[in-house]
Parts: structure tokens; C-alpha cells; sequence
């Protein structure tokens, strides 16, 4: 192994809590950015930012922002991220609950059927009926 792979490994596991929930924040938007017939550009100048930050958001593996996402949830016009006390009483189901967890992506298809799967696709959140990440 080279040094440069050891150290791209390295790299992946420091950062693996926040890029996870990148990669989470990425497919819903993408999610979003589909059933809206939004292109990447109308968000681009919406938000006031290049085309090439929106390819960055939309990769996964950009370390985004409070600012970041406050634009992409004005452009849109929605609230995407939730935050809530593990105190509080939960008023999420079931399904919005396992979202919680940083290292699985489950997906949920289209059709009614109880398949999941640990492998990210692009289906990703299509049952998610909030469209939000729960942090």
C-alpha cells in the first residue's frame, strides 16, 4: 500500500461521521432537485453561488456548512435539517427515526415493498414524507 493510499484511508476515517451525513444531505437534495424538476443551475442562482459549488454539495464529500445548507433551504423554500433534543418526546415515526443513524442508508422503494437495502442509491428518501435529515 503507498503512502498516498494510506493516508486517503486515513483521511476517510476521521472525517467519517461528517461525511456520511454529507453523502445523506447530498442524495436528498438530489431527491429534491429531481421531483422539483430543478437543475443544478436554477439552484446555483438561486442561492447566489457557481455552478461548481452546487457539484461539490451534490458529490457528497464536501464539508458544508450551517450557512451552506441555510441557502440551499432558502432556495428551495423548505426546511431540509432538523434538530431535536433526545430528551424531548419523539414526534417522528418509525421510518424518520432510523435517519438518525449515521452509517446506514436505508432505501426505501418506490413500489410497496418491504425491500431494504444498505447500499445508497439515488432512490434514496422517496417515503421520507418530510424530506428531512433528522441530526
Amino acid at each position: 500500500m503507498t503512502a498516498v493510499e494510506r493516508n486517503e484511508i486515513e483521511s476517510r476515517n476521521e472525517n467519517r461521521d461528517w461525511l456520511a451525513l454529507s453523502a445523506k444531505f447530498a442524495l436528498l437534495l438530489r431527491h429534491i432537485l429531481r421531483t422539483e424538476n430543478l437543475t443544478q443551475t436554477e439552484l446555483a442562482n438561486r442561492m447566489g453561488v457557481s455552478c461548481a459549488q452546487i457539484t461539490k454539495i451534490l458529490s457528497g464529500k464536501e464539508n458544508i456548512g450551517l450557512q451552506t445548507i441555510a441557502k440551499v433551504e432558502k432556495a428551495l423554500g423548505r426546511s431540509l435539517v432538523t434538530f431535536r433534543n433526545h430528551a424531548e418526546g419523539s414526534v417522528f415515526t418509525s421510518a424518520q427515526r432510523t435517519y438518525t443513524s449515521v452509517y446506514t442508508f436505508q432505501v426505501y422503494y418506490p413500489q410497496n415493498t418491504s425491500r431494504v437495502s444498505s447500499i445508497p442509491r439515488m432512490d434514496t428518501y422517496t417515503l421520507l414524507s418530510d424530506s428531512k435529515i433528522l441530526v
